[in-house]
């Protein structure tokens, strides 16, 4: 059975989140205030990071997700930003510090300037977001990635949505992936099976953008949040 999957809104004042309830946060990653602002708000380890982020780039919008990503989570914990401790698996996925939440899982994914988040409760979530490259050689990546049977379902798609299928299915990959704390570049091999067994959900998140969540079993419903309009 599907999810009920609302459209997008304002962030409510106040959050609730049910346990069989998704919430997925979609935010840009460009911003007009100061990062030395922002920056006040991260962790050392988090400041650390972003300083050995050669591309100007990639260090800013690393900041800005990572300021977001702290201002989302604390509404739900009622902490202050500052506050979130975040620990690491060996692939580097974060989880809140145990001492702060057990229950409260997340997942964050961006592409080019647009990010998204999950949250939920108790069960793990991955998420994908991937922006739609029309010059991107997929089908090279799809023989080099994709298994047997990703690679059938890719060649039985009509030639004017093979592209999105590709990212249908690449999103849905490493949704999977990133639900289990594996890395993409390692093969999934004996983990397929369980895997395969996950509740995997492509939702719309805007204009040349394919998004795609993993959970062990589907939520009764979606609510998806955007701080502010974006044009996509």
């Amino acid at each position: 059975m599907l999810p009920e999957v609302s459209c997008w809104q304002l962030p409510l004042d106040e959050l609730s989140l049910a346990p069989s309830t998704l919430h997925l946060w979609r935010f840009s990653l460009s911003t007009n205030r100061p990062l030395s602002e922002l920056l006040t708000l991260l962790s050392k380890d988090e400041r650390q990071r972003a300083e050995r982020l050669r591309d100007p780039i990639k260090a800013e919008q690393f900041i800005i997700a990572r300021h977001a990503l702290r201002s989302i989570l604390s509404r739900y914990l009622d902490l202050n930003r500052s506050e979130l401790r975040f620990i690491y698996n060996p692939q580097g996925k974060p989880e809140l510090d145990p001492q702060q939440s057990t229950r409260l899982q997340f997942n964050l994914s961006h592409s080019c300037d647009l990010a998204v988040l999950a949250v939920c409760f108790d069960h793990a979530v991955g998420i994908d977001l991937e922006w739609v490259d029309p010059q991107l050689e997929h089908r090279q990546l799809a023989e080099r990635f994709f298994t047997d049977k990703e690679r059938q379902q890719l060649a039985q798609t009509a030639p004017l949505r093979i592209r999105r299928s590709f990212y249908r299915l690449w999103t849905a990959k490493e949704a999977r992936l990133k639900q289990r704390g594996h890395g993409f570049w390692n093969q999934e091999s004996s983990a397929s099976a369980q895997l395969s067994e996950l509740f995997v959900h492509s939702v719309a998140i805007g204009k040349n953008f394919v998004c795609t969540f993993a959970l062990e079993q589907a939520p009764e419903q979606v609510f998806k949040f955007s701080p502010e309009k974006i044009s996509r």
